[in-house]
């Protein structure tokens, strides 16, 4: 049973319905698929399906906006195919225009110079260049007139003719005999920059919505190069979470976020040869070795500094050198602070996916570590004994399901794949002779490091492989 609740507020259950297939991924919204039917028993509830209509799921009471409508017949029994998205889609409701800036005033320039009126018409005088009223008065074509100070307002030059009477640079020129042209006004370029903290972010794009939000760990402040500006929900899932660094995890309207969600070491998993479902799937045209890059920004005294900087990757020497895209940001305030922000732009090995039915993962589990929440993370070793640290970066469950279908889990890399890459390599020698023996002992210890960075080691997969 499902409940439906209309835009009025209305609710009403639902019951009858086809399984309920609810997948959830890492920075994205939840989606719900399932199939009505208009039995007598819902006579109710399938009349009060409509455009933008929630439905709540009794599981984990979380609701679910309707986003498309299919609608057919089973014989004489009308049925709707529903596609639902997770409230944190309403984000999406909300365009976020950038606030406007307030027009700087600027000084004006004192100058020397003789201009004559070129305009036929005669040149307006104008009362200042920011209100610009006209006065009423107009200098006559071909008069000259002193100019004692200038100025750029919203890029019109003006010209200073007597007090409070401005004209426009157009309607002057300068090659008549005894004329002296002033110095050009050089464009100053505007710091359109803003720093935001995450509370300040997360207050700007939630700002007149439903949303409320806990932030649980310590974030650092971020520079954009002006107001982001777009949908929300672009906002929250893309921006911000490229700005900062953070996940997430939502209860209906209210947004948690942290540094990183999930467990460490919830899983350890062997593929003992017997399970078909274990599917992997590499993604090599991600990888990159090599960025260069560059951070701007203002120091103390407003003069603008511009850093460079450069990274390889260790992994290079694997791989050869591929370039990434050039980096140019504005947060590093030094050059080691720019190769950190560097080293976070490149992928420097293969990007992995792992997809495997629960019931086949439940087999191969290890001393009932099967802590399988989105976001937690373990050890799955495959049939070739090439040991790959996972995180749960998708699941799909399939809710109030008459034949009890399993849920399906999706598992990537969070180290990265060079050590199963070596030990491939490695391998491949041992059956061939063709290759160094430099090679294993490299992929050896790659592996040694792999496992260095989590309470879990080699020998420890080992020993519970064999048991």
């Amino acid at each position: 049973m499902i409940t439906i609740k209309d835009l009025k507020g209305n609710e009403a259950p639902i019951t009858n319905t086809s399984e309920i297939s609810l997948n959830e991924k890492l920075y994205e919204v939840a989606q719900i698929d399932f199939t009505i039917y208009d039995f007598p028993e819902n006579d109710i509830g399938f009349r009060m399906i409509s455009e933008r209509g929630i439905i709540i799921l009794p599981e984990n009471q979380q609701q679910y906006r309707i986003s498309n409508r299919v609608e057919g017949n089973m014989g004489d029994i009308k049925y709707l195919q529903i596609t639902a998205l997770h409230v944190l889609h309403d984000l999406n409701d909300r365009y976020i225009k950038a606030p406007k800036r307030e027009q700087k005033s600027k000084a004006a320039q004192d100058v020397k110079a003789i201009g004559t009126i070129s305009n036929a018409d005669g040149a307006v005088v104008y009362n200042s260049p920011v209100s610009a009223v006209a006065t009423g008065r107009t200098l006559e074509h071909l008069s000259r007139w002193k100019i004692d100070q200038q100025i750029k307002v919203n890029s019109v030059v003006w010209y200073r003719v007597s007090t409070a009477e401005w004209i426009k640079a157009k309607d002057v020129s300068f090659t008549s005999d005894g004329d002296s042209e002033p110095p050009e006004i050089e464009d100053e370029q505007e710091d359109t920059s803003v720093t935001m903290t995450l509370d300040e972010f997360m207050a700007y794009i939630t700002k007149d919505t439903k949303f409320s939000y806990s932030i649980h760990d310590q974030f650092d402040s971020y520079t954009f190069p002006d107001y982001p500006e777009g949908r929300a929900l672009d906002l929250f899932l893309n921006t911000g979470r490229n700005a900062y660094g953070y996940e997430f995890t939502v209860d209906n309207y209210h947004i948690d976020i942290f540094k990183k969600i999930g467990k460490e070491d919830s899983f350890v998993f062997v593929d003992k040869g017997n399970i078909a479902d274990l599917a992997s799937s590499y993604d090599d045209l991600t990888i990159t070795t090599h960025i260069e890059g560059e951070s701007t920004y203002e120091d103390d005294s407003g003069q603008q500094i511009t850093i460079y900087g450069e990274y390889t990757s260790p992994n290079a020497d694997y791989y050869d050198r591929i370039d990434a895209d050039y980096y140019a940001g504005s947060n590093a305030r030094t050059e080691s602070e720019l190769i950190e922000e560097l080293k976070k732009h490149i992928q420097d090995y293969p990007l992995i996916q792992i997809t495997l039915e629960y019931h086949a993962f439940k087999d191969g589990l290890i001393d009932n570590l099967n802590d399988i929440k989105l976001g937690n993370s373990g050890w799955i070793r495959d049939r070739k004994d090439i040991d790959i640290s996972s995180r749960i970066i998708e699941t799909t469950h399939y809710l109030q399901s008459p034949e009890n279908h399993e849920p399906t889990i999706v598992f990537g890399n969070v180290i990265g794949d060079l050590a199963s890459t070596l030990a491939h390599l490695g391998a491949a020698a041992d059956s061939s002779g063709n290759m160094g023996a430099a090679l294993p002992s490299t992929a050896s210890e790659a592996i040694k490091e792999f496992f260095g960075n989590s309470k879990w080691t080699e020998k420890d997969v080992k020993q519970y492989g064999r048991n």
